[in-house]
């Protein structure tokens, strides 16, 4: 099949980037024939998409918008895999080349902010329903910045994003949180699709002696973060947490934060607040580090931490810590619940509102024993190995040959 998958960036910028990496190969693999068409292909600092690839990209920022769109129609894809533009209106174009299927992998369609939380009196997530109504709440609740132009020109682009979701035939999620987010927000429940995530393909699923065998250190004591460090990430409450759990477990223990942006500043101003009080708490800022590096990282962990005020759509970190039998501890927000068995392959932290000593709570049930540990680590790599790119390849398909059978050949044939 030829398939053309349309996001935003070429060049590997996010999670949606990351699952494309590892998606486009895939279909490449089985004899799919792939094509991009992005917004952009220019940092050259990042590896591009599926780099072991050679596939046609097509970059509205390099030959313009109405080019890039007509070498697409060019290219005559029999489906398109879509996960958005930077303009919604380009986006809403895409339904009318070819079956299309859009990948519903963030809010943007459905908050102003695309957050879903709020900032004021405490950070707390949001359920509002996307609409007119949250415009005055977004000053005085702190959903996004202080401009009230750029509060309504982004109120008007995900009005315009939740309008193209409903020409595409299929809207994809990763998790039923997602789905049942969208056909909140008026979507037809026959067309928005739970598909999951690929954690790993073979070359990087981890073998039998990282999934809980009984390779436990004595006493589990190394938490790490993978991840931005933007304020819905929770890393200050990450801080707070690992040492209110040395004091509660009477022990030392390390944290590691791996990742960049814009808080990273104030979290290492924090770690050095934290740390002055308790010194048992060892807290190293890792920056950003490749997919090869992050494994080695798991390899050498106890607990993954996901410490989002946000309600993340999956949270895919903690499965792709869960390869390597590292346990997950999260607020039970979002899609994670939905992998996250608490007691089973970590602990969730309730997360109304999501508090310090409510994650705190979850570490130290996590690292107390050296044998809950144990079992833990063997139950998340069976978690993870769960979210196979065969199981999602066949989902995948599912949708896609509803999208051709429901009158994709027709629209092939109006391209004669």
């Amino acid at each position: 099949m030829r398939i053309a998958t349309v996001n935003s960036n070429a060049r590997i910028a996010g999670g949606i980037e990351s699952y494309l990496d590892r998606a486009l190969p895939a279909l490449a693999a089985r004899g799919d024939r792939i094509a991009l068409l992005c917004d952009y292909n220019t940092d050259a600092a990042r590896p591009r998409i599926a780099a072991e690839l050679e596939f046609p990209i097509w970059s509205i920022n390099e030959i313009g918008v109405e080019r890039a769109f007509a070498e697409l129609r060019r290219w005559r894809p029999e489906l398109i895999f879509a996960h958005g533009l930077a303009d919604p209106a380009h986006e809403a174009t895409l339904a009318a080349i070819a079956p299309a299927a859009f990948f519903a992998h963030d809010y943007r369609a459905t908050c102003v902010s695309g957050l879903k939380r709020f900032g004021t009196p405490v950070e707390t997530p949001c359920a509002r329903r996307f609409g007119a109504g949250c415009l005055p709440r977004f000053f005085p609740r702190r959903c996004g910045g202080l401009n009230p132009a750029t509060m309504i020109a982004n109120y008007r682009r995900a009005a315009a994003r939740l309008s193209a979701l409903a020409r595409y035939r299929a809207v994809l999620t990763a998790s039923r949180h997602m789905r049942a987010e969208l056909t909140r927000h008026g979507l037809a429940e026959e067309i928005v699709h739970c598909v999951g995530l690929p954690i790993a393909n073979d070359r990087e699923r981890a073998d039998d002696r990282n999934c809980g065998d009984g390779t436990s250190v004595a006493a589990p004591s190394r938490i790490l973060f993978v991840g931005r460090m933007e304020p819905v990430k929770g890393g200050p409450l990450l801080i707070d947490a690992a040492a209110l759990a040395t004091v509660a477990l009477n022990r030392p223990l390390t944290l590691t934060l791996a990742g960049d942006g814009r808080e990273r500043a104030r979290w290492e101003r924090r770690a050095q607040s934290v740390t002055r009080r308790e010194p048992r708490l060892r807290i190293g800022f890792d920056g950003w580090r490749d997919r090869a590096a992050i494994a080695a990282r798991f390899e050498e962990t106890d607990v993954i931490a996901i410490p989002s005020i946000w309600p993340e759509p999956f949270g895919v970190v903690g499965l792709e810590a869960g390869m390597r039998g590292v346990p997950a501890c999260a607020f039970a927000l979002g899609g994670i619940p939905e992998w996250l068995d608490d007691g089973v392959n970590g602990y969730l932290a309730p997360a109304d509102p999501p508090r310090a000593a409510a994650l705190a709570h979850a570490l130290v049930k996590c690292l107390a024993d050296p044998d809950v540990h144990r079992r833990m680590r063997a139950a998340a790599g069976a978690a993870a190995r769960r979210h196979s790119m065969a199981a999602h390849l066949t989902a995948l398909d599912e949708v896609f040959a509803r999208l051709m059978d429901a009158g994709g050949a027709g629209e092939r044939a109006g391209h004669n």
